[in-house]
């Protein structure tokens, strides 16, 4: 029995939330300061190449092979995810002082060594209401960050419209079968941000 398209936007709307809640995280402590310029700019071209991809290749699973959309993503989510998880080293730097002073604890037994994060302990819920409210603070007091948190909304509104008007455009009016439709549809707007990418960075 198919869902409804209510159901669907609760659905997307909590995984969404969880996405965003687990996948955010500071860059600061994973690539030296020359080398973050770089990595920031292919995470968000991967946040507009994604959903682009997704596009070219979630209709034609659906269509083709009859397959839904949300076991695959879940399947590779939790794959690359355990490969995160098994191959990718801790970065925080009081987690890894943690480590450090256990392990000076535990070959000299000398209850001496103490790491910052184990003087200053910090309940959950205080920690939670400040990590919750840095992003509201910083969008409050910094004009030119929300400025620039306005254009980014803007245009991420525009692009992803197009996600949905290009593709209705092509299967009403033009009556195109769906590879036709994907085919004209995304690889183009793939290929204006691909370029619009590079020569803007």
């Amino acid at each position: 029995m198919p869902r409804s398209p209510k159901s669907l936007v609760e659905t997307r709307s909590i995984v969404r939330a969880f996405a965003a809640f687990f996948g955010s995280g500071a860059i600061s402590d994973i690539w030296p300061r020359l080398d973050r310029s770089y990595m920031f700019a292919i995470y968000v071209y991967i946040v507009f190449a994604g959903p682009l991809l997704a596009s070219i290749i979630g209709p034609i699973l659906i269509d083709r092979y009859r397959v839904t959309i949300f076991p695959v993503q879940i399947t590779f989510i939790s794959f690359v995810w355990g490969i995160a998880v098994l191959l990718m080293p801790e970065t925080y730097v009081p987690v890894i002082l943690y480590w450090k002073a256990r392990q000076f604890r535990k070959l000299t037994r000398q209850l001496k060594f103490k790491a910052p994060i184990e003087l200053k302990r910090v309940k959950f819920r205080r920690r939670m209401k400040h990590d919750l409210n840095r992003p509201f603070r910083f969008l409050y007091k910094d004009r030119m960050l929300t400025l620039v948190v306005a254009y980014t909304g803007l245009n991420y509104i525009i692009t992803y419209q197009m996600f949905s008007a290009v593709p209705l455009l092509y299967s009403t009016d033009y009556k195109f079968d769906l590879l036709m439709w994907v085919l004209l549809s995304y690889p183009p707007l793939t290929l204006l941000q691909q370029s619009s990418g590079i020569i803007g960075y």
